[in-house]
């Protein structure tokens, strides 16, 4: 959480790129992520949402899709990792995340990357959430109804037992030996929370390196050259440009960094959004 005078921000991530700029023209970029808020999938304030990315696909996905991961009859009400009382009743347009659910299964496309890979993944997150533990019969933990559990099994192509099991028991060593211990209720639900914000963490690293060998032409722009920031070839001359964003920031200051001939120079105050446009223009204009 960023404190400032005004609020309490949560951020979302931080990320950053790097440009190669020559002749007035982005020869490669590299995405690095700095930071990602796992907590803003399973534990945010109520007064904010999820990453709209779960959004989107609820909203974009066909009744064949929803059927095929195990979404049917499923909203932002009855999934538990969505429903917050204050974010309900902030209206959401379906016609907007249907469109951009439509641009990202192109970009996916683009890409090489299946986009039914990454929804089974999603999918499986969101059922994660639902899964609710009970007291079993001899200190054993239960699950109440075991759709959400065998769901979100069959998506990570595990036996739902494994992951029962995986979820509500550990192994503590005693004495050089381990020995297995049923986890209390508590426990269990920070286990599954844990699991889906492993599942997510993997998944977006997944994308940022599949973006990253799409874009970077190690021919044209060498990681290694990138740490004097020139590369010269013949008469023209490569920049390189690196933009800091951090998503989350609202009406606060920000930084960023533009590495040029070698120089790192720090900009003056900013506003969220400003960075990427502001450097953009100036290298490519």
């Amino acid at each position: 959480m960023l404190m400032t005078v005004h609020t309490v921000i949560p951020l979302k991530m931080c990320w950053s790129v790097e440009c190669a700029v020559s002749n007035r023209a982005i020869a490669s970029a590299h995405l690095t992520l700095h930071s990602l808020s796992y907590n803003r999938l399973t534990g945010r304030p109520t007064v904010e949402r999820c990453y709209d990315v779960f959004y989107m696909i609820l909203a974009g996905m066909s009744e064949e899709e929803k059927v095929k991961y195990h979404l049917s009859g499923q909203s932002t009400e009855s999934l538990a990792y969505l429903s917050s009382l204050d974010v309900l009743r902030k209206s959401t347009s379906s016609r907007r995340y249907r469109e951009k659910y439509t641009l990202w299964k192109e970009a996916l496309a683009m890409l090489g990357i299946p986009h039914t890979e990454i929804l089974e993944i999603l999918s499986a997150i969101l059922l994660l959430g639902n899964i609710v533990f009970v007291q079993g019969e001899e200190q054993e933990l239960a699950v109440t109804g075991n759709s959400p559990l065998h769901s979100a099994a069959k998506l990570l192509k595990i036996p739902a037992d494994k992951l029962l099991r995986c979820l509500t028991t550990q192994l503590v060593p005693v004495r050089g030996k381990s020995a297995l211990f049923t986890n209390t209720i508590q426990q269990a639900n920070t286990r599954r929370n844990t699991l889906a914000q492993s599942l997510y963490g993997r998944l977006f690293q997944y994308l940022v390196n599949k973006i990253n060998q799409s874009t970077e032409s190690r021919a044209a722009h060498p990681r290694a050259s990138s740490q004097s920031g020139n590369h010269h070839s013949g008469s023209s001359v490569t920049n390189t440009v690196n933009v800091i964003d951090c998503i989350g920031f609202q009406n606060v200051q920000a930084l960023y960094f533009i590495k040029q001939s070698g120089a790192v120079k720090r900009a003056g105050p900013i506003t969220r959004g400003y960075p990427i446009r502001a450097t953009m223009r100036k290298h490519l204009l």
